[in-house]
């Protein structure tokens, strides 16, 4: 940094900023990210975070469908993620829960939609 006079920069926010993701929230009512495992750590430049505060700047709600939540998943509602769909809906070793990821994920994308159709019917109401 101080040789090439460089400046420090999360990776998920060059990312985002590389793609143009903001761009891409014109017109958008509803974003949907996830991750693997959510915990205190998803807070510190996670993609997750990044998303979450990048839809929060713009008043947009976002969700993440995730694989697990750890301690303190709930930290992350403060960067703009306003829920969470877990993917696990049983207790599993993680090696079960890997070898029927594709499947689990599905699922709770599923749940997840119902749960956003439920939304916008009772808006409607």
């Amino acid at each position: 940094m101080v040789f090439l006079h460089g400046t420090l920069k999360s990776g998920i926010e060059t990312v985002l900023d590389l793609t143009q993701f903001d761009h891409y929230l014109e017109g958008v009512d509803l974003v949907i990210t996830g991750e693997g495992r959510t915990d205190w750590q998803s807070c510190f430049g996670k993609v997750v975070q990044g998303v979450g505060d990048r839809c929060k700047k713009y008043g947009i709600p976002a969700v993440a469908l995730v694989g697990s939540m750890g301690k303190d998943a709930d930290k992350i509602f403060e960067h703009g993620i306003v829920s969470m769909m877990p993917t696990v809906s049983d207790t599993i070793t993680l090696q079960e829960a890997l070898a029927c990821a594709k499947e689990s994920y599905y699922e709770a994308a599923l749940r997840l939609f119902r749960f956003i159709k439920v939304g916008m019917q009772i808006s409607v109401n």
